[in-house]
């Protein structure tokens, strides 16, 4: 039998909260609990050699038999159904009493109840621990172990892929000390990796959504809100109505339409000679009552070609900042037939679940589909927004 080789690497820095995204500002999560580390430590293991499951050490063999349950749920959907249910995968793991979350939050965690416990604990610096499984890009799983001792958070992720026949291995183990986290009122659960300055690896900043959230809102918010990216365009970013539509970066908005319309990224390289007169005014008029004249005032249309130019963002042009995630908190129907939604930006970078709030007010269309009517950012002193930059190369400039 083959004998397993690790690589084990060890850091030790002095505590320095820094991560993969920029981390800047105070801690703005409502009633965090933060507690140093005082040193951070990592230890990664990495296999370099793959062995058969049976060769694995011992503590990973439970692993990988959930690993295996997974698969045959991943094969019998796809048998029985021609797709794979994310969300029915996590209630059949849940329903054998294992914790399991989705990578994006984008559902509520499975016996979430057993989570939220550990967290009370934690927040009270008793010692506990809990194993939360995780799903992302099917059919890959990780693993995440958090331990509390010595008022000391240690977080073990194990990370589970297939290999050519479709059997689980363990691709790689990872061991650190948190070198903060904090639980939130809201029910989520921050903790971040110390990493050192220049490091350009995974991200150091981990958000677990423990607290069912209202499965209505979350339609709400996937419907309407989720499409557009805060670090894409600044239509959630500046307050605006319909009288006001100038203020929109409109040549920005077109790709977060599109994904909205479509459910999918656009083809960015089918539009880098611009995009068709008739094409643009569809879709931004599809979505807001905008006339054409705005349109062509406050973008680059170029008449003779009869078309917008626009091009895919370039390098100096991207923000490197890692953009939050909406949450939509509340809705409120208005007495003209319009609805309003709150939505938190939670900011697990920025250490907060609540960077901002706005409004948006959303106006439904007789026979289907809806128009955006404004956006509203509420006043206070805490609010952190993510900056927009705009997209805006020379060849564009030429045309102002």
């Amino acid at each position: 039998m083959k004998k397993m080789i690790f690589a084990m690497i060890v850091v030790l820095e002095s505590l320095m909260v820094l991560s993969g995204c920029e981390s800047e500002g105070e801690y703005e999560s409502s009633d965090p609990q933060v507690y140093p580390s005082g040193e951070a430590q990592e230890k990664a293991y990495y296999a370099v050699e793959r062995l058969e499951p049976e060769d694995y050490p011992e503590e990973t063999k439970d692993t990988l038999a959930i690993a295996a349950q997974y698969v045959k749920l991943i094969d019998a959907q796809k048998e029985q159904k021609g797709r794979i249910d994310e969300k029915e995968i996590m209630k059949q793991l849940g329903s054998k009493g294992y914790i399991v979350k989705e990578e994006d939050n984008r559902f509520n965690t499975e016996n979430s109840s057993k989570l939220e416990a550990f967290c009370k604990k934690l927040q009270r610096n008793e010692t506990a621990d809990v194993t939360v499984y995780e799903i992302g890009a099917l059919p890959g799983l990780n693993r995440i172990d958090l331990k509390m001792s010595d008022e000391k958070l240690t977080v073990t992720m194990t990370v589970v892929s297939l290999d050519e026949a479709g059997r689980p291995f363990i691709e790689g183990m990872n061991t650190f000390k948190a070198s903060d986290w904090y639980y939130t009122d809201k029910g989520y659960l921050m903790y971040q990796n110390y990493q050192w300055s220049g490091y350009d690896g995974p991200k150091g900043d981990y958000c677990i959504r423990v607290k069912d959230q209202d499965e209505s809102y979350r339609a709400l918010c996937d419907q309407y809100i989720s499409p557009i990216h805060y670090g894409e365009t600044n239509m959630f970013l500046v307050d605006w109505d319909e009288k006001s539509l100038g203020r929109l970066g409109l040549l920005d908005l077109y790709e977060s339409l599109y994904r909205l319309k479509n459910g999918i990224e656009m083809d960015t390289e089918k539009y880098s000679e611009g995009i068709s007169k008739e094409g643009f005014e569809e879709m931004v008029t599809s979505y807001f009552n905008m006339p054409k004249e705005v349109l062509e005032k406050k973008t680059y249309y170029d008449a003779a070609q009869e078309k917008y130019l626009w091009h895919d963002r370039q390098m100096e042009e991207f923000n490197s900042q890692c953009e939050p995630t909406p949450e939509v908190t509340a809705c409120r129907e208005n007495p003209d037939g319009t609805f309003t939604l709150t939505v938190d930006a939670f900011w697990p970078s920025r250490r907060t679940d609540c960077a901002f709030q706005h409004e948006v007010t959303i106006r439904p269309k007789q026979g289907g589909g809806f128009k955006y009517v404004s956006n509203h950012i509420i006043p206070s002193k805490g609010n952190i927004l993510p900056y927009y930059m705009p997209r805006l190369n020379e060849d564009i400039k030429e045309n102002e």
